[in-house]
């Protein structure tokens, strides 16, 4: 983490980049990482303290080049999210074709927008690596926009909106459907790596057991569950839209099925809790970077004083957090009647 008496005179800026093309990258047979629109950096596990470092510094580097108006304004700056708002409202990124380019004025035609306004926005969102522009006047795809067109948070940029997420859903199913396919893409990282769950909680000690997994989507992580552990039969609940046409593969039927469940209802099925969620940990305890991106997250502290101010019945008998991945498991039994 930087400190107040850090300045430029610091060889680490110099050697880092060194640090990240020859140990992590070539050294190991990993691509060098890219914007293109095909490009995709998943590095392993085993390099993941080097790139830390890399991302730390050169970010620390960036803000130290800053002003220090300059800096609270990149902070704060509201253009980023209203450019990635209009660019999700108005599917701009389905309208630019994959390994393709669209012109400006295509765009204008497809959209509400007016020329004045379009040019600049795609432009910003340029400075983001959202888009590129091959030539001038022409839009095309960067892995960032690529994903941009099927990711989640397209959709909670564009849906302001006083109603939940499960009574919109209700009411539409291709949103529903687009909200789905978002999440497994999400899940595609390799910090979400199914694994996680399946080999780090001892399922077989449940012995013949029914497992509700809630907000289960699809049914990823439940096929995956019951392929591996004959043991198990699992119950998938999510949004009616999202689940009213899946089904599992035959020789898992048996054992998987999925049922329409609004998580803000009183759950039907009684079971001991496993929630997985991103862990916060203590301050300075991880890069920068990643607490950046996490400090909105809970602590195991405040996980379990939410769950004992909901009841204290419920008692936290155990976390299992895998190295290398996003999220921790906690495991809470109930102890006991309401009190």
């Amino acid at each position: 983490m930087p400190t107040a008496g850090t300045d430029l005179d610091n060889s680490r800026f110099l050697s880092l980049p060194t640090t990240l093309h020859v140990c992590m990258l070539s050294a190991r047979g990993i691509p060098s990482p890219s914007f293109d629109e095909d490009a995709s950096f998943n590095p392993p596990y085993e390099v993941a303290a080097d790139l830390d470092a890399v991302l730390d510094a050169t970010a620390e580097l960036h803000d130290l080049l800053l002003e220090p108006l300059g800096l609270l304004h990149r902070q704060g700056s509201h253009n980023n999210l209203l450019c990635l708002q209009a660019i999700a409202e108005f599917k701009i990124a389905d309208i630019v074709p994959l390994h393709g380019q669209v012109s400006f004025v295509d765009i204008v035609s497809q959209t509400p927008m007016t020329s004045e306004i379009t040019a600049p926005l795609l432009r910003h969102a340029m400075t983001m690596r959202v888009f590129r522009e091959p030539e001038p006047g022409m839009v095309a795809h960067t892995a960032a926009s690529r994903l941009f067109s099927v990711c989640t948070q397209g959709y909670a940029l564009s849906n302001i909106s006083s109603e939940t997420s499960y009574e919109i859903f209700a009411k539409d199913a291709e949103r529903a459907s687009h909200f789905a396919r978002g999440m497994q893409v999400f899940a595609q990282g390799p910090q979400f790596d199914l694994s996680y769950v399946t080999n780090y909680y001892d399922w077989v000690s449940l012995s013949q057991a029914q497992v509700v997994d809630i907000g289960g989507s699809q049914g990823h992580l439940s096929l995956a569950l019951a392929r591996q552990f004959n043991n198990l039969s699992m119950i998938v609940q999510d949004m009616e839209k999202v689940v009213e046409n899946v089904t599992a593969p035959e020789e898992l039927q048996e054992r998987v099925r999925f049922m329409a469940h609004n998580l803000l209802a009183p759950q039907p099925r009684e079971a001991k809790t496993m929630t997985q969620e991103t862990l916060m940990p203590e301050p300075g305890t991880v890069a920068m970077w990643k607490e950046k991106n996490l400090r909105y997250k809970g602590t195991v502290t405040e996980f379990k004083y939410l769950l004992h101010k909901s009841d204290p019945a419920f008692v936290l008998q155990k976390i299992i957090e895998p190295a290398g991945s996003a999220l921790g498991m906690l495991e809470f039994v109930w102890a006991g009647g309401t009190t």
